[in-house]
């Protein structure tokens, strides 16, 4: 769970010194947040240093369009540090509208993504009608990239398999047990704001679909080994690569007993937690390796690791969060990198 504070004053109506020198002092003067989620109730409380805690009240949205909409189409992180929204209420013709279309951009790519937004509780309604707009922009492709296009937002490894994004103040907990047997990635966010215009807080919380230990791949849609190189054109020698980095790591993740579900995507395979990545196997990069990446959060060096083989070409993107390296050989030894996964697994389950 991850609470975050926007000051959602108009600059207008405020000299944008006095503004910054306010909120500077606010957030100096605030030393913890309180939040407790207990049978679908949130508290939220500001400690002000030398005072006593202060409830926040809540501040809910009242309604989609005019309200939660906006406030999301101007603060996506919200949902997710790699989140760009990029259009809202598009038509999908027999007067249906997704609320908001973004990117997800990781591992190197980036994924449609669709957010359907509820004022109220999400019920399991909501399944059939994000199912309907998923399969639509899998549909028309070429209308997604006019759009990305009118927004000149040009992407190379554009993956259109969409991911859908349910946000809501309260989530019913069947959906999360009925989407599991959707084709399509979900994840589930419960959404509460606490405050005033002038300053609001925003508490976040994940809904976790039921994990279960890893056994093996789960094919999300149409992609599979054979695909990847008939479709793909991804040479025998990679795919070999691929192969042998995936039973490694599921034997890693067996091992740990960890709760993680590899998914064959278009050009990459990640380890996911929930809808979280924790780990990527990836094909983008045009050449004979493929990659390894960790969702690490921050670079190696700042949680004291170390590349046990240096000489392998490897690196941090700092826009995604992660660490990468270099898959030369299908003998690669994985071994030197099992500190690097458990550090991603800390990194993506903390929450």
């Amino acid at each position: 769970m991850t609470a975050e504070s926007y000051d959602a004053a108009n600059e207008q109506s405020a000299g944008s010194g006095e503004l910054e020198a306010r909120n500077k002092h606010l957030r100096e003067k605030i030393t913890s947040v309180r939040q407790a989620i207990k049978q679908g109730v949130a508290e939220l409380f500001e400690i002000m240093k030398g005072e006593k805690a202060r409830p926040v009240s809540e501040f809910p949205f009242q309604d989609e369009l005019n309200d939660l909409e906006p406030f999301i189409r101007e603060n996506p992180q919200v949902l997710g540090a790699s989140i760009e929204v990029f259009d809202e209420q598009v038509d999908t013709g027999a007067g249906e509208r997704i609320d908001l279309l973004a990117l997800d951009r990781t591992a190197g790519a980036a994924q449609v993504t669709l957010i359907e937004l509820k004022a109220g509780l999400a019920e399991r309604h909501v399944l059939l009608q994000t199912q309907s707009y998923a399969r639509w922009i899998k549909n028309h492709p070429d209308s997604i990239k006019l759009l990305l296009e009118k927004k000149k937002l040009y992407t190379e490894n554009l993956d259109s398999n969409p991911k859908i994004i349910i946000v809501a103040p309260q989530i019913d907990p069947a959906l999360l047990d009925l989407s599991q047997d959707i084709q399509f990635e979900f994840d589930f966010v419960e959404l509460r704001r606490f405050g005033s215009k002038e300053k609001c807080y925003v508490v976040t919380d994940h809904k976790m679909q039921p994990q279960v230990p890893i056994k093996g791949v789960r094919s999300q849609e149409e992609w599979d080994w054979e695909k990847y190189q008939t479709k793909l054109g991804i040479s025998k020698d990679r795919i070999k690569i691929g192969k042998s980095l995936l039973d490694k790591i599921v034997s890693i993740c067996q091992e740990k007993q960890w709760s993680l579900t590899p998914i064959f995507r278009q050009k990459y395979i990640p380890f996911k937690f929930g809808s979280r990545n924790v780990l990527t196997i990836t094909y983008w990069a045009e050449n004979q390796f493929c990659y390894l990446t960790f969702k690490l959060g921050q670079p190696a060096e700042e949680l004291g690791l170390t590349n046990p083989f240096p000489d392998i070409k490897h690196g941090f993107w700092s826009d995604y969060g992660e660490y990468f390296v270099r898959v030369e050989k299908p003998d690669f030894d994985i071994s030197g990198y099992i500190p690097f996964m458990e550090a991603a697994y800390r990194n993506v389950t903390k929450g």
